[in-house]
């Protein structure tokens, strides 16, 4: 009778045990764990917009050179895991500081990819300047080699010369895929007529 006792006993602590190890396993690294370490250069346990802008241009960078190699892709994701977007970052800096912390990582990350009970994180003001700025010197990278005087702008002539190239590479495309060439969108006559 007394090893019946035992093992109930026994039993009845492994199951009083596994809502404290499903705890603890909350606690770990979630989703982006190895992009965390990898993006913490500085190993302070915060991760900075700075550390995470470098992750992202890597990132980028080497995304970029894939093509449709499918065992490529798989090392690929094998080496980075899930990275962590710039948006994504700075929905979860709750305090707009621009430092990460793990506290913050782990309520935007249970807020958007579990239980959804106050819904998902949306992005700040300050995080939408931010995310707007990002795109600007994405774009302004793209065209300041077309700024053929230098002063920071792009007048008609320096425009319709970007406009130019840009229907030049993808007539290229177009010609060595077998597509047609895309063409760059054209106001309607009656939207444009007025103006």
């Amino acid at each position: 009778m007394k090893t019946y006792r035992w093992i109930a006993a026994a039993a009845l602590l492994t199951l009083m045990a596994l809502p404290l190890a499903a705890q603890e396993k909350e606690q770990e690294p979630l989703g982006h764990a190895k992009s965390w370490k990898e993006a913490d250069t500085d190993k302070d346990g915060v991760l900075s917009l700075d550390e995470i802008k470098a992750q992202q241009k890597v990132y980028e960078a080497e995304r970029e050179k894939l093509g449709e190699d499918w065992e490529a892709w798989e090392k690929f994701y094998e080496k980075w895991g899930d990275v962590l977007s710039i948006h994504d970052f700075l929905v979860a800096d709750a305090n707009d500081d621009h430092k990460l912390t793990r506290a913050e990582y782990d309520t935007w990350h249970k807020r958007t990819y579990t239980k959804h009970v106050e819904g998902p994180m949306e992005p700040s003001e300050k995080d939408m300047d931010v995310l707007a700025e990002i795109e600007v010197e994405k774009i302004w990278a793209e065209l300041e080699p077309y700024d053929a005087d230098k002063d920071g702008k792009l007048s008609k002539a320096e425009l319709a010369q970007y406009l130019k190239g840009e229907m030049k590479k993808r007539a290229k495309a177009a010609k060595e895929s077998g597509a047609h060439p895309v063409e760059p969108p054209m106001p309607d006559d009656e939207e444009g007529a007025g103006k």
